[in-house]
């Protein structure tokens, strides 16, 4: 639970830093920016991995379409 809640943090925090890059031309914001909405949707990502697997384990067995 705590991998959604941080994920989705960092990735507002990201996305709040590039629109301060765009709109106010601020350069250090866009290197923090994009290193927060990168950790952000890896960790929201990889959250959601561990969700599917541990709620239906047997769905990962399952041979693709």
């Amino acid at each position: 639970m705590s991998g959604f809640i941080s994920g989705i943090g960092f990735s507002g925090k990201g996305v709040f830093d590039l629109y301060n890059y765009f709109a106010n031309n601020d350069s250090s914001s866009l290197g923090e920016g994009l290193e927060d909405l990168s950790f952000g949707v890896s960790l929201f990502s990889n959250a959601s991995a561990w969700y599917i697997r541990d709620s239906n384990p047997k769905l990962l067995d399952k041979k693709p379409l």
